[in-house]
């Protein structure tokens, strides 16, 4: 009967994938429109160990895109309110709620050799960098957002290495940082879409584009532990 829960996704995997993707160690950074959705929709797909890593508290401008933003999680710390709505899906999970923000000082700190895989959903460039840089210099399995913002057509989302990535102006600065540490090989989530024009002096953001970003970084996750 614990299966049942997966009976439509077994349909497509086998159960011997399931106790693979059951047994997998995840650890995500960033629980936002992409991290969030990344998180959720790992755990309905079977996904149980979890750590989630986040310095922030839901606000009224996440309404508009973040699974864990409703009216009565506003002003809770994100990692409080992922890991309650991700228990009330499965209770099963194991998830290690980290409230606080990776840095260059601190990467080491989080034991991501452990991880099977590393998911990175980060908006502050220099953390990013620091987590994506630590992550390739020891061939650890990464899969890293690019920029979700200012675009709201989600049928323009891939996933690609970095080398190919095109229009996105995160990506550019993320190819010219990996370059000058003679990385190469990142697997990241884009798109082809421009961004487009915004009078503000931050990224605007749609329902659209954040949540496919982490829908296709499960997908990554899922399809890479059922072809092993």
């Amino acid at each position: 009967m614990e299966n049942e829960k997966y009976k439509r996704l077994l349909q497509i995997i086998s159960e011997e994938d399931l106790i693979k993707i059951q047994n997998k160690r995840i650890i995500i950074f960033g629980l936002g429109g992409v991290g969030g959705n990344a998180l959720e929709a790992l755990v309905r797909s079977g996904f149980r160990r979890f750590t989630i890593v986040d310095n922030d508290v839901v606000d009224i401008t996440n309404l508009n895109r973040q699974l864990i933003a409703t009216t009565k999680t506003i002003g809770m710390p994100k990692v409080k309110a992922a890991k309650k709505r991700m228990l009330e899906i499965e209770p099963n999970c194991n998830i290690n709620a980290v409230f606080e923000a990776v840095t260059p000082q601190n990467v080491a700190n989080f034991n991501l050799e452990f991880y099977d895989y590393i998911v990175d959903a980060i908006d502050s460039f220099e953390d990013k960098m620091a987590l994506i840089i630590y992550a390739l210099k020891h061939n650890l399995p990464i899969i890293s957002a690019m920029g979700a913002g200012n675009k709201i057509d989600p049928t323009k989302v891939i996933i690609t290495k970095i080398e190919k990535t095109e229009g996105c102006p995160l990506a550019k600065k993320v190819r010219y940082r990996l370059r000058q540490e003679k990385l190469k090989g990142l697997m990241v989530v884009t798109s082809k879409e421009l961004p487009l024009t915004n009078a503000g002096n931050k990224p605007g953001s749609s329902a659209f584009v954040p949540p496919a970003f982490g829908l296709a970084m499960a997908s990554y996750i899922l399809r890479n532990v059922i072809s092993k």
